[in-house]
């Protein structure tokens, strides 16, 4: 529940003074999956949302550094995933009954991939998944304390250069 000391404050001021987290990053599209949630949490219970609100505030504050890149070799990584047939169902949406937002993993992934940083989620089941033909930097579930993908040492692969799908995706 929101306490008078939550007050809403500017992006700016919510920035400042804030103690840091350098493990903690986050990047654009967790943020996104995030502030969508949290809209439709807050159309149908407004308390929940407020308090969603507040979390995410917070959890910026603490971020430790600026958002990971959205480079071009992330781009051209995250459209080889779409191409994946396994995976076209993370981005794709097929229910026309259900009106819903793309989601962001793919996206998630890509930059995964591409900084070299491990991925923490608790829904671990599509990153699996994603993982199957594009080897992920880890996957760590926080809720069991758990590596779904062992944390992997950096690569050696330079930045920017793409990355080539596992052997099944290899053009015959």
């Amino acid at each position: 529940m929101p306490t008078s000391s939550d007050t809403i404050r500017t992006p700016t001021e919510k920035r400042s003074g804030s103690s840091k987290n350098p493990e903690l990053i986050l990047c654009y599209p967790v943020v996104l999956e995030i502030e969508m949630g949290i809209a439709i949490k807050s159309r149908h219970d407004p308390v929940a949302g407020e308090c969603l609100r507040i979390w995410l505030d917070r959890l910026l504050d603490t971020s430790g550094h600026a958002p990971l890149e959205m480079t071009f070799a992330a781009a051209q990584l995250q459209a080889q995933m779409m191409e994946v047939p396994a995976l076209r169902s993370l981005w794709k949406i097929t229910d026309s009954k259900r009106l819903r937002p793309p989601g962001q993993d793919l996206a998630i992934a890509a930059l995964s991939i591409e900084h070299q940083r491990p991925i923490a989620t608790v829904n671990t089941r599509d990153f699996m998944l994603i993982n199957e033909y594009f080897p992920l930097p880890g996957v760590f579930d926080p809720s069991h304390q758990l590596w779904n993908v062992a944390r992997k040492p950096k690569s050696r692969r330079r930045r920017g250069m793409p990355l080539q799908p596992t052997p099944e995706l290899a053009p015959a």
